[in-house]
This record gives C-alpha cells, sequence and structure tokens, in this order.
C-alpha cells in the first residue's frame, strides 16, 4: 500500500506540472505596449542624415557627431528631465520623442549638417608658446574679445588684415616657440586632433617576485605632452562656426628617485624606483566667431607643453614654471582663397 501510494503521488504531481506549463504557453497575451506618455505635448518625429552620413561610407559611425552636437545644443539634461523622451541616431535617421521646442532645436542642429557640403571648410590650427602674458600690452585694438568662461582664459578675434601685425607681435615676445602648424578639411562637426606626445617609461614600483633573469622593478609607461581637440559645426549661410575646443597637458616636471630595500632567498637586494612629479592643466570650452575672421585663444597659464630629458636627467629646479599657449584658428571655404 506505501508503495501505491508513493506512484499515485507522483502521478499527481506530474499532472499538476504539466497543466502549470499548458497553461504558460496557451494563456493569451494580455500585457500590451503601453501607449508613449504624453502630458507634457510631447511628440515623436524623425530626422532623415543620409545626406550627410552617405558622404563617409568609410568613417565609423559618422552620425556620432550629429547625437553629440544634439546633445551640446539641447544640454544633456534635458533628455534625463521630469518630461518622459527619447533621443535615437542611426546612420540614416535621428528619432527624436519631446516636446516641440526641443524637436525645433534638434531640427535647427540637423539642418546645420545636411543643409552644406560636409567638407566644404578647411580649418588651419597653429600653437604656439609664449612665457610672459604681456604681449597684450601691444596689441591695441588688433584684438576684438570674445566669450570665455573658463578660469584664466582669454579669447578674441582677429580680422585678416591684421594678422599678420599680430603674429609679428607674438614672434618678438620671450619665449615665443611655434609648437605646430596644420591644416586639414574637417568634415562639418567631426573631430580634428593634434597632438604632441612623448611615452616615457619610469620604474614605479619593486617586484615581489623576480623571474630569472628579469627585472626588479615594474615598468610604466606615461604619457608627457599635449593634445588639442575640435569639433567645428558651421551655420547653414558659412558665416558663422560653432567649436568645441578641449586642450590638455601632461608635463613630466620632475622623476624622484628612491632606493627600496627588498628581501628575497638570497639576502637583502637594493632597488631604484621614481615617484613622477605631473603637472596637469585640461580645458574644454564651446566658442561661436564669424569665419571671415581669425580665432586666437589662451586657455591660461599651464605647464609647459614639452620637456626636454630622459629618465632621471628631468630634474627641474622650478617646478612650477608656466608658460601661455595660444591657439590660433583660421577657417577657408574650398575653392576660395589660400591660407
Amino acid at each position: 500500500m506505501e508503495k501505491k501510494g508513493f506512484w499515485r503521488f507522483v502521478l499527481l504531481v506530474g499532472l499538476f506540472c504539466g497543466s502549470c506549463v499548458l497553461l504558460f504557453f496557451t494563456a493569451p497575451a494580455e500585457a500590451q505596449t503601453p501607449a508613449l506618455p504624453n502630458q507634457h505635448g510631447q511628440i515623436w518625429q524623425s530626422y532623415d542624415i543620409s545626406a550627410y552620413t552617405s558622404h563617409f561610407p568609410q568613417m565609423s559611425r559618422p552620425e556620432t557627431a550629429v547625437m553629440d552636437w544634439i546633445l551640446m545644443e539641447t544640454g544633456f539634461e534635458i533628455w534625463h528631465s521630469e518630461i518622459p523622451a527619447m533621443l535615437n541616431v542611426t546612420r540614416n535617421s535621428v528619432n527624436v520623442y519631446h516636446i516641440p521646442q526641443v524637436q525645433l532645436q534638434v531640427k535647427d542642429v540637423v539642418q546645420r549638417f545636411i543643409g552644406i557640403d560636409p567638407v566644404s571648410h578647411h580649418f588651419r590650427v597653429r600653437i604656439f608658446t609664449v612665457s610672459t602674458p604681456y604681449w597684450r600690452q601691444k596689441m591695441g585694438n588688433l584684438l576684438t574679445q570674445v566669450p570665455s568662461f573658463s578660469m584664466g582664459s582669454q579669447a578674441w578675434t582677429i580680422r585678416a588684415d591684421d594678422l599678420r601685425s599680430v603674429l609679428d607681435i607674438l614672434e618678438d615676445s620671450p619665449g615665443f616657440m611655434n609648437h605646430t602648424v596644420e591644416t586639414k578639411a574637417v568634415p562639418n562637426g567631426q573631430r580634428m586632433e593634434l597632438k604632441w606626445i612623448r611615452t616615457r617609461r619610469y620604474a614605479r614600483s619593486v617586484q615581489t617576485e623576480v623571474q630569472a633573469g628579469g627585472e626588479g622593478t615594474e615598468g610604466v609607461l606615461m604619457d608627457d605632452g599635449f593634445t588639442f581637440e575640435m569639433m567645428p559645426l558651421v551655420s547653414l549661410d558659412g558665416g558663422l562656426v560653432d567649436a568645441q575646443i578641449k586642450f590638455q597637458v601632461n608635463h613630466l616636471d620632475r622623476l624622484f628617485p628612491i632606493s627600496m630595500t627588498k628581501y628575497t632567498k638570497i639576502g637583502k637586494e637594493t632597488e631604484k624606483i621614481e615617484v613622477p612629479l605631473i603637472g596637469q592643466f585640461r580645458f574644454r570650452e564651446r566658442y561661436r566667431w564669424n569665419s571671415e575672421k581669425i580665432f586666437l585663444l589662451s586657455p591660461g597659464l599651464t605647464p609647459p607643453l614639452t620637456s626636454a630629458g630622459e629618465g632621471s636627467s628631468l630634474n627641474l629646479l622650478n617646478t612650477t614654471h608656466r608658460i601661455e599657449p595660444l591657439i590660433l584658428i583660421e577657417v577657408r571655404q574650398t575653392g576660395g582663397a589660400g591660407f
């Protein structure tokens, strides 16, 4: 009887589980996709950007620039506020769910990408440094100030006819150095990057275990130099340039040598490690200027853009030394007058 009762129990459990599975697969799908909330007047709109992205079949995700500029123009927070919204960008379209005012902002950005030839403008960037900021005393009315909000920074525009006079003053300034000059056809809205980076190696720490024939210290690489990045977006008529500019410096001031004692199976050993003293500077701001004029930017007094020497021979007496980088940007339309 006990054996029959046991198999009866197993049969009942099997029937019960089978019924549950059958119910799970045959129950009608009652859940439906809810309607998008539009209590704030949100509407759905798609914008075709294939006229822009089709110019760059070999470029990986050219549409990313469109998304970046939409976020910069509308503000990041507006897509994560109390108003339910959505921004989706593909290679061929920008899909937006938001209130009409935001839709107009998005439409304006899209028009600036698809409304002009995306490779119709060349940009020449020159990066100088001077050792003092007193060159301003000689400029008179050659410079027209442009709003600049980062601490210590200043920006100006220069008339094309006055450029030679400005350059003469800068070249006669103490410590003047021309670091780079580069002219590029920058696709509208995309990034232009210039850099001078020197990779250095230093001994960061003592290895706890050393393989036969291996070094006793851990070698680490670091970047020493500067990077400039610009994302320009030209207005529909070509008269204005909006640009987000980034500039950063990593300057190796000095390597402090330290002798470290390490105990091994064969006895006590001494290894030398190094601790870097690094001057860093980070700058990021957005500017707008008349494309017929030349743009001049001083991000502020920074560590030197480059350093000399190798390894522990870097031993500067004055590690608080600062210079002033000056970034000069000219824009020309393809087919127009040369630089």
